[in-house]
């Protein structure tokens, strides 16, 4: 195998992580906006049922992708790396996905009873088949452009998306489409991602042989059982409580999702960059530990910030919001939030295993955390219903980051849980706590404005408490922004 590449934008060794986490990051913070505002008028229309149905149908179009998901990321491994053929790899991804998606429609169809009685519509199989062919389609060509370190663009991309999905669903959902609306709004915008990623990668794809095959397959006998059992233990838990209780409780559970959302807008984006980085790098056997101390340093910028906010305002934000159908939901929203900061602790060591080539110890982690949530959660289900499940979440989210620790450790070095930039952090959290707290006693949360205004003086807070007493953020902050002006928006510095 002695292609070249024809592509100068798949090698991520120059990419600067700090750059693309900022670049992405504002895409993503965009993106959640958009969102956002969307999530609160369908919840608001939809009821708690209809909200639930909709989210049901899209948890269970998470997993059936998963396969697909995870070969996905064994090509974008094998095109990280310093020496590969990437029109065969692409192509080897092209055909196994065209005969993924045919084989899971057909599945689908014959089991159509089965998923209409799941989600409590007659249509419910049809609507599924749509968001799969769309959604799969979006996360699989995302993931194998992940191999440029260019997640910036796919974030923007996916603002783009959003600023297509939510008008096309609020129009739909306003003329009385309900959830169908909702479907096909998703389903279509989704659609513009994979186009524009298959023309800025720019790739011709070629017959694969059978070496690229055996290749990939070598990495995706981990990978795709990985993503098939670490896509979210947010998404098992949906999946279950669907199953026990009602579509109305997996409303609930959605809408504190939906709440603690931005705690991950830098922690994902940074995390998303170091695997290929890593994998770069340690193909030319050089050293990456800074970067690990990096993305940890700061992975937890926001979801830090979410957790407090969530302990002071938790309740009057939720009925805010969403209004007083979804009063059940706010008993989520610390748990939830919780959550998310360990999610933000475990992605950059997830990174750095799957940018060392050793899947097979995620897998690992991620099975036995799955096995801590199915045995914690389901008990505890039982007996203090939707939030014992959660309880679980916790339990397992909790388990993953102890195990892939620990893996890191043992195969790359010391890991560095707690930098100076993440102590100054939790400081930042804390005074903002104790201030939103005071605050709160001190006036009369109503009317419904002065909520936001309440966090949004949280948030300044926290960020100038953060800025003031961390000089290494100081300067990160100085150094990234001039990057990315130079880089991104092509401004010269003096």
């Amino acid at each position: 195998m002695s292609e070249e590449k024809n592509t100068s934008d798949i090698d991520p060794k120059d990419v600067s992580i700090g750059t693309e986490a900022l670049s992405g990051g504002i895409a993503r913070i965009a993106l959640l906006g958009i969102g956002f505002l969307g999530s609160i008028l369908f919840a608001r229309i939809l009821g708690a049922t209809g909200f639930g149905a909709f989210y049901l149908l899209v948890t269970l179009e998470n997993v059936v992708d998963r396969p697909i998901i995870g070969f996905a990321e064994s090509v974008q491994k094998r095109l990280s790396e310093s020496e590969s053929e990437p029109r065969q790899y692409y192509g080897a991804f092209l055909i196994t996905f065209a005969v993924f998606a045919v084989f899971i429609s057909v599945v689908a169809i014959v089991g159509r009873d089965i998923i209409n009685g799941y989600v409590q519509r007659e249509d419910a199989f049809l609507l599924f088949i749509a968001l799969f062919l769309a959604l799969s389609a979006q996360e699989a060509f995302s993931a194998v452009f992940a191999a440029t370190g260019r997640l910036g663009i796919i974030h923007w991309i996916d603002a783009l998306r959003s600023f297509i999905t939510i008008p096309t669903q609020v129009l739909l959902v306003l003329v009385g489409y309900g959830v169908v609306g909702m479907t096909v709004g998703l389903a279509g915008a989704s659609l513009v991602t994979p186009l524009i990623l298959v023309y800025l990668l720019g790739l011709q794809p070629t017959i694969p042989d059978i070496a690229v095959f055996r290749s990939l397959f070598e990495y995706a006998k981990y990978s795709v059982p990985n993503s098939i059992t670490s896509f979210g233990y947010d998404r098992i838990a949906l999946l279950i409580l669907g199953f026990y209780l009602t579509p109305a409780a997996v409303g609930y559970f959605e809408a504190a999702l939906k709440l603690t959302v931005p705690a991950l807008a830098i922690g994902m984006m940074a995390s998303g960059v170091l695997m290929p980085k890593i994998s770069n790098l340690s193909s030319r056997n050089e050293d990456f530990s800074q970067e690990l101390r990096d993305v940890m340093s700061y992975s937890s910028v926001f979801a830090i910030p979410t957790l407090f906010g969530a302990i002071v305002v938790s309740h009057k934000l939720m009925i805010t919001i969403y209004g007083g159908e979804f009063r059940p939901a706010a008993k989520f929203l610390i748990g939830v939030a919780f959550y998310r900061l360990l999610t933000t602790r475990t992605k950059p060591l997830v990174s750095t295993l799957r940018g060392i080539d050793l899947p097979k110890l995620d897998l690992f982690g991620t099975i036995l955390s799955t096995t801590v949530l199915l045995v914690v959660g389901i008990p505890a289900l039982n007996r203090f219903g939707a939030m014992g499940m959660l309880g679980g979440v916790v339990a397992a989210a909790a388990s993953r980051y102890v195990l892939n620790a620990w893996f890191v450790r043992r195969e790359v070095g010391p890991v560095p849980h707690a930098p100076r930039p993440f102590i100054a952090q939790v400081v930042g959290g804390i005074i903002m706590l104790i201030t939103l707290e005071i605050a709160k006693r001190l006036f009369v949360l109503a009317p419904w404005y002065r909520v936001f205004l309440l966090v949004g003086f949280g948030a300044v807070v926290y960020f100038v408490v953060v800025f003031a007493i961390s000089p290494h953020v100081r300067g990160t902050v100085v150094r990234i922004g001039g990057d990315f002006i130079e880089e991104k928006l092509g401004i010269t510095l003096v």
